[in-house]
């Protein structure tokens, strides 16, 4: 996972330049070259990583888990909350989140947490990305020549008004238009910045990464090394304990069963019971 760390790198100008968001669109290249305010103090982030580098990474780690599931499979399930749920979704082909074995309270818990997550590191891609000032239009005056007279001097009032009213919503436009472009860059800044930590909660995959996760079982038969593996069973681990869990599995555990007739032997006698 080092592999995918980021680590921001102070730079020497104080306004980031938003006139174009071509170069914050991309994803590695963009995190891994960003750099942020010499205000920040860079000690004080957590550590951070590339999205998309950390999720090919956990896909890296999800093949090795299906070839050699004894050594590496067993302490990644243990050690990465994250690679657990990858493998759950490999074995039972639900990619869902959260897994298809969390019941009704924690899929709930498990939701919550993933939205403190992200609005943690929103508010970290702020703190890295977010200019220290806003940039301030400057507002023009428009001077009329002198008029004397009072009826000359009403209509140049009215005049003045007017074009002060002119000035001040050309002004907010201004500033609604660089607002939305910096909310543009920082959602941006958001999909390609995450938490580094493997051994945290379960991350939900971005939509991206289902494609990687669907190539990588496809190419290597992932899921079927998972439902074989006795030591450690992933399958029953899949499935989880009690009545419930077997409920929770039912429909897709029945097609495995039914091109796989021994795997019910593996299974609680109340699970077997139940299937049956």
């Amino acid at each position: 996972y080092k592999l995918a760390e980021f680590k921001p790198v102070l730079r020497n100008k104080e306004v980031i330049n938003f006139e174009s968001t071509d170069e914050y669109t991309s994803d590695e290249d963009d995190a891994q070259k960003s750099q942020i305010p010499r205000t920040l103090d860079v000690s004080s982030l957590p550590r951070l990583a590339v999205t998309s580098l950390w999720w090919r990474v956990s896909c890296i780690a999800l093949v090795l888990s299906g070839l050699s599931p004894k050594d590496v499979g067993a302490a990644l399930w243990n050690q990465h909350p994250t690679l657990r749920a990858l493998i759950r979704m490999t074995t039972s082909q639900k990619y869902r989140y959260p897994t298809a074995d969390c019941d009704e309270a924690e899929r709930d818990k498990v939701k919550q947490i993933e939205a403190k997550t992200r609005e943690t590191e929103a508010n970290i891609v702020e703190k890295l990305f977010m200019p220290q000032q806003p940039r301030k239009t400057k507002q023009t005056k428009t001077k009329s020549p002198m008029r004397t007279g009072i009826r000359v001097s009403a209509r140049q009032r009215e005049k003045q008004e007017r074009f002060r009213r002119v000035e001040e919503e050309r002004n907010a436009a201004a500033l609604q238009a660089e607002h939305l472009k910096l909310k543009k860059v920082l959602r941006s800044m958001q999909k390609n910045v995450m938490l580094f930590d493997p051994e945290q909660h379960q991350r939900k995959p971005p939509k991206g990464s289902i494609d990687l996760l669907l190539s990588v079982n496809n190419h290597f038969g992932l899921a079927e090394k998972f439902r074989q593996v006795t030591i450690p069973d992933f399958l029953l681990q899949t499935i989880g304990e009690g009545r419930s869990a077997i409920e929770r599995a039912y429909d897709w555990l029945i097609p495995i069963i039914s091109s796989h007739a021994e795997i019910i032997h593996r299974l609680q006698p109340n699970a077997s019971c139940y299937l049956l």
